[in-house]
């Protein structure tokens, strides 16, 4: 009798993944089994990654050997192979690169799906709504996703078994090389969070303001590659500049691009302008948030101050004393979907949950940030442009 109850309980579930999927997806789906090998954990990239899937995934999903320990991988493979699909214990669905028309077509009950991305709300198509109870873990900037996935990261010096350092003559020399006052590298002209008026608005206060990029001066002198962007331009940037337009292009909850982890690297002191709680980022006085000044006026004379008032750099310097115990390292999100897929089938091999959880509603996650009950929605409208 227990074998048969037993039994039961399993085509119940069975039946019920199966019914599940094949009604959620465009195309009729396979209820398969894992072919699993040994105890590496498979995550399958089914979707292309910002248009690419064909080469290295480590160097497609940037997952650079220095923000990430070998120990990561060990027991835990990234493919882009579909032909893997029955081995992968988790596929990740890019939603920028997802298409109703493209999705897999068999699954496991077991297998995890989960819905990465990394822009705003406000580029998201309404795609999720065709996927109701189908994803089952959530892979973005949000700190309320199941695998958190931020561009970067602001962590204490002890935490990378580094020491604290001294203040030392360098930044003397270095602070007294920056002879101009604030730069941005835009590219979006036409933004949701209207930083385009927040910049006229501050160059109608007489501040000076230089743009590089599509929306300013090139970026690159004509001839030149992109790795100048990185390697040149924002080396020249880091020196010659005091401040840095870390502008959003849409003012969500999270949402903080590499913009403002670059500027950190390349020793700017970044403006903020976005939708995130930046206090819980970046330790105090690392950054300068526009959203604390009551006007573009009163944040234009205060960065002019900043500009003039420079007695041994004493007020500006105070923007660079976090550098003494906080390092700017990349995102390990990879490395934590690694570790959690082997948590969840090490749970699953023990029977302690086979089928895992799902979301009905991620479109209304997604787009309604319901942690805070005083914000129907994801993203806003800034107070600065009316």
């Amino acid at each position: 009798m227990r074998f048969v109850a037993a039994a039961f309980v399993i085509f119940a579930v069975l039946g019920w993944a199966y019914f599940l999927v094949s009604i959620q997806n465009p195309k009729h789906h396979s209820y398969i089994w894992l072919n699993e090998a040994g105890d590496k954990a498979l995550v399958l990239f089914w979707t292309p990654y910002f248009g690419v899937r064909n080469g290295n995934p480590h160097k497609i999903l940037s997952i650079a050997k220095k923000s990430y320990p070998e120990e990561c991988f060990r027991n835990c493979e990234i493919t882009f192979d579909r032909k893997r699909i029955k081995e992968a214990h988790a596929i990740v669905l890019h939603e920028r690169d997802m298409k109703k028309s493209d999705m897999p077509e068999i699954r496991a009950a077991s297998q995890l799906w989960v819905f990465l991305a990394q822009e705003s709300p406000i580029v998201t198509t309404n795609i999720l709504k065709t996927f109701p109870g189908v994803f089952n873990w959530t892979m973005t900037y949000r700190r309320d996703s199941d695998v958190f996935h931020p561009y970067a990261k602001i962590v204490p010096k002890h935490e990378l078994n580094e020491s604290s350092t001294r203040e030392t003559v360098e930044l003397n020399v270095f602070l007294a090389g920056k002879t101009k006052l604030v730069v941005g590298v835009i590219s979006n002209c036409f933004t949701n969070s209207k930083r385009e008026n927040v910049i006229k608005q501050l160059k109608k206060q007489g501040l000076t303001i230089d743009i590089f990029g599509k929306c300013g001066s090139p970026t690159c002198p004509r001839g030149g590659n992109s790795s100048c962007f990185e390697s040149e331009l924002w080396t020249k940037l880091g020196k010659e500049y005091k401040f840095y337009l870390a502008f959003e292009n849409a003012l969500c909850w999270d949402y903080v691009t590499e913009k403002f982890f670059r500027t950190l690297e390349y020793g700017l002191v970044p403006i903020v302008y976005g939708g995130a709680d930046y206090n819980n980022i970046a330790p105090p006085n690392s950054f300068i948030n526009v959203e604390n000044f009551e006007s573009p006026k009163e944040l234009a004379n205060f960065l002019k101050k900043l500009d003039k008032n420079q007695g041994k750099y004493r007020k500006y310097r105070k923007y660079f004393q976090w550098r003494k115990t906080f390092n700017v390292v990349h995102g390990d999100a990879w490395c934590t979907l690694c570790q959690k897929v082997r948590k969840h089938n090490l749970k699953r091999k023990l029977g302690k949950k086979h089928v895992p959880q799902s979301y009905d509603q991620l479109n209304e996650w997604w787009f309604n940030y319901e942690y805070h009950a005083e914000h129907k929605s994801a993203c806003r409208k800034s107070r600065w442009v009316k």
